[in-house]
């Protein structure tokens, strides 16, 4: 049986309702066309999976989750979805048409963006995850290809977060999002997602602080010539703050965005809403510069790994600066050099280990004198041998031919006795 090509349908009707004009996205797993509702005379797009992508059941069921989390959500920053269909056997999603341009469009344009303008995308980009992680999903692609700038009504661009096809929700099939497979952008995955492990909605503030540095350098902090070495990158950490490699970029928005590309994930800010705080901040301290230096920022606090996911509280601090406070450890010569509690109260701080010595030599000096005691005669018999031997060895020697004999009385020879 001969594959359907369903990128290359212009002029179908989907279910009596959408005419397909033209292709106007594509990619690796679906292409979305231009279409018309044929009741409403609306413009709307279709999405479509692409060729053998289309015969595969795990897509399909896909394409139909992508569906209904998109919808659920319903967030002015992200895609409206309006209806599911199907067309030869294959699902088809219909989202609200955008006229405009994604972040990948724009930056291959223009270029680089001013802080002032990646920070105003960026607040709405944090603002639809907050959204989607308040409803226990992770999108798991943030990526500048899945960003639109929309014109509203009013003239005005809109933020429009797009394509949740691998995004992972709570009751999601695990043979759709398990774990060990590698899915997303290497550019811009969070280093667990590129080891396969689990992956919850820190992994899209790593994303989002990627998406924040590539809006301000013109690309990913660790993008290579390959794949393979991008993820080697990724695993590694280490990259070239955006503060020295183009101009505008403070040190303190160079460590926003260290904090939410950190390695582990408990470093990173603990939500989209906290790191969202973190910029409003930042940004307000700029339209006021007279306020002074503010204090440096501080790293979030270390979360446990949470277990199924499941959606994160957004009950950020109002100033964190711009980050939950540190957890407070054990200092453990804090501890050690703590006065005694009342010591201050009796005047005797400074005596206390003076106190401790004394009492340590008393105890000492009984035990030495219980043994001594107890001990005595071996002791005493022990002195006197150890005295004889000592005089013996230093006594003058006598000469051989002049010494007296013995006087010691000779023992009779033991007689036997018979029976």
């Amino acid at each position: 049986m001969e594959t359907v090509r369903f990128d290359e349908l212009e002029g179908n009707v989907l279910e009596g309702k959408y005419r397909l004009e033209r292709v106007i996205g594509r990619g690796g797993m679906a292409v979305v066309y231009e279409a018309t509702h044929l009741g409403l005379d609306r413009r709307v797009a279709v999405k479509m999976l692409s060729g053998a992508m289309a015969e595969r059941s795990d897509m399909a069921r896909r394409m139909i989750r992508e569906a209904k989390t998109a919808s659920a959500i319903g967030h002015p920053n992200i895609v409206l979805v309006t209806d599911l269909g199907w067309h030869l056997g294959a699902p088809f999603v219909v989202m609200e048409y955008l006229q405009g341009v994604t972040l990948a469009a724009e930056l291959s344009e223009r270029g680089p963006m001013p802080p002032a303008q990646a920070i105003a995308i960026m607040l709405d980009v944090l603002d639809a995850l907050d959204a989607v992680h308040r409803r226990g999903i992770v999108h798991r692609d943030i990526k500048p290809q899945n960003v639109m700038l929309v014109r509203a009504h009013d003239g005005k661009r809109v933020v429009k977060v797009l394509d949740f096809g691998i995004s992972k929700a709570p009751r999601d099939d695990a043979n759709l999002t398990k774990d060990g497979a590698v899915m997303g952008t290497p550019a811009h995955m969070a280093p667990e997602q590129a080891l396969g492990e689990r992956a919850d909605a820190r992994a899209d503030i790593f994303a989002a602080g990627s998406l924040l540095y590539t809006l301000l350098v013109g690309e990913s902090p660790f993008l290579t010539h390959s794949s393979a070495t991008t993820i080697a990158r990724l695993l590694d950490g280490r990259y070239t703050p955006a503060g020295e490699r183009v101009a505008g970029v403070t040190p303190r928005l160079d460590q926003i965005i260290a904090i939410a590309l950190a390695r582990e994930p408990a470093a990173r800010y603990r939500d989209a809403a906290t790191m969202r705080e973190a910029l409003l901040a930042y940004r307000q301290e700029l339209a006021a510069p007279g306020r002074g230096a503010a204090p440096a920022l501080r790293a979030p606090t270390p979360a446990p790994p949470p277990g199924p996911i499941a959606a994160t509280s957004s009950a950020a601090p109002a100033d964190a600066r711009f980050a939950p406070p540190p957890v407070a450890r054990l200092d453990l010569d804090a501890v050690l050099d703590r006065p005694r509690p009342g010591a201050h109260a009796r005047g005797d701080d400074a005596r206390g280990p003076i106190r401790v010595r004394t009492i340590a030599w008393l105890l000492g000096a009984i035990a030495a004198a219980v043994i001594t005691w107890q001990f005595r005669a071996p002791i005493a018999r022990f002195a006197r041998e150890t005295g004889e031997a000592i005089g013996v060895l230093v006594a003058p020697e006598q000469p051989r031919d002049t010494a007296e004999p013995s006087s010691a009385p000779t023992p009779e020879p033991r007689r036997s006795r018979r029976r």
